[in-house]
């Protein structure tokens, strides 16, 4: 049986075959036509021989997401699930002297300083504890998501606008 190099090591037509299979069905490589018979270590493209017509697999990044759009994102997801903590411990009426408790309402309190006094605060006494309800965090919740969207969004009309003018 004829092996080829995939990559870094040698492998069987028919591995190459199913490695190809199960990549095409995950959309990350796409099929172009190729008189050569190589791997492109530049590139990442390989040349598979399937029957009588060679083919050649190049991978695309079908998400199309840059490092900056997933750090931006990142940043919001870190700073939504601090704000979905404060909102659980102050509906639950969380002991504010708790140290974890504590750290999360001095994390997220300067984030939510421009939306306190939107709306007013509702407040429910139990017989230990006091629960309150925060429309601060809701709202900025929405707003700093709103705001990661539309700097992605900006960053991907730029990118998009640069390589229009480079073709």
């Amino acid at each position: 049986m004829e092996s080829i190099m995939y990559g870094n090591r040698k492998s069987t037509i028919m591995e190459i075959e199913r490695l190809r299979d199960k990549e095409m069905d995950n959309k990350l490589y796409e099929e172009i036509d190729s008189p050569s018979s190589e791997i492109d270590s530049q590139s990442g493209e390989l040349d598979t021989q399937s029957g009588e017509a060679k083919k050649k697999l190049r991978f695309v990044n079908k998400n199309n997401d840059s490092k900056g759009e997933k750090y931006i994102y990142y940043v919001l997801g870190v700073l939504e699930v601090l704000f979905a903590f404060r909102f659980v411990f102050k509906i639950l009426g969380a002991n504010i002297e708790s140290t974890f408790v504590s750290f999360i309402y001095a994390a997220t309190n300067l984030f939510l300083t421009p939306f306190t006094g939107i709306f007013r605060f509702a407040v429910s006494e139990g017989i230990e504890t006091k629960s309150v309800l925060e429309p601060a965090i809701i709202i900025g919740m929405i707003v700093y998501a709103l705001l990661a969207w539309g700097i992605v969004k900006l960053i991907k009309i730029n990118r998009k606008n640069n390589t229009n003018q480079t073709l």
